[in-house]
Order: structure tokens, then sequence, then C-alpha cells
């Protein structure tokens, strides 16, 4: 079955691999989407500690380079997991915890991404969408892949 590639985030030499959420991904006799119940959290050993305003290098594994590539961030609690705002109170309907959108620079198969945020723990999503054509032989037909990618970060 089709899947999206690896891709990994780094900085300073450092480099973990991103943890696949939701995707659709197509090749030309086959497609396949899958959900993720929301923003995956990666262990603590694959968490990419950064200074505060550093740049983070986004590296999609694909052949050809994404069409747009989008980031946000969802900060953690001191027991890692997602910090539930003060707005939310639990047991209440329509709780949804949404991502704090970040920049994204650059073109190609390498993105940057600035740190810009305070210090403390977070899980960064990435989203990519590709171009691809999957089409037979008589008829031309352009889809977009898209995938969610998430990577754990110390923003210190």
């Amino acid at each position: 079955m089709p899947r999206p590639p690896d891709s990994t985030l780094s900085y300073g030499g450092q480099e973990v691999k991103g943890t696949l959420g939701s995707y659709c991904w197509f090749s030309r006799m086959r497609s396949v989407c899958a959900d993720s119940p929301g923003p995956m959290i990666a262990s603590k050993e694959k968490t990419l500690t950064v200074p505060s305003g550093s740049e983070v290098v986004f590296r999609y594994g694909g052949q050809s380079p994404p069409n747009t590539v989008e980031a946000g961030v969802y900060p953690l609690n001191k027991k890692g997991q997602l910090r539930i705002p003060p707005s939310h109170k639990k047991g209440q309907p329509g709780h949804v915890i949404s991502s704090h959108p970040l920049e994204v620079h650059g073109s190609g198969v390498e993105r940057t991404i600035p740190a810009k945020l305070p210090p403390g723990e977070y899980v960064l999503d990435v989203s990519v969408e590709v171009v691809v054509d999957v089409g037979f032989e008589e008829t031309v037909s352009m889809d977009q892949n898209q995938a969610s990618y998430y990577f754990r970060v110390m923003v210190e």
C-alpha cells in the first residue's frame, strides 16, 4: 500500500524521525487514507532540544518537493501530555485543542521553521501536500498526497 516517506527534523547535528499522523497517499494504481486520533506525542528519547528563537530544519523524505508545508505547535504539560487551555473545562462538550501556527521558509525538500517559542516542551505538527500525477494510459488526473508528521521538541 502507498505510504508517505519518512521525514526528519534537525538542529545542530541532532536529527529525529517524525511520527506519521493522518495521511492520504496515492500511487498509479492504489490509494490509502489513514487517520490519527490527534497530535501524536513521540517518546522522550525522540525529543529534539533547541534554543528559543533558533531555526529547525524539516527534511521531507520524498523525491519530489512538497507544494505546501505548514507547521504548528501544541504545548505539552510537565507530564508530557497535551496542555489543555484553561478556557476548556474537563468533561465539557466541544473540547478542541488547536495548534499555534509557525512560519515555514524555503523551498524544495528542506524547509526551515523558526522556533519563536517560550521555553517548554511541544509537539510540532508539520503538514505537507504534494501534487502527483495519478493518470492512467488514456486519462491524466492530478491528486494531492497529504500527510502530517509529529515531532517532540524541547525549547530551552
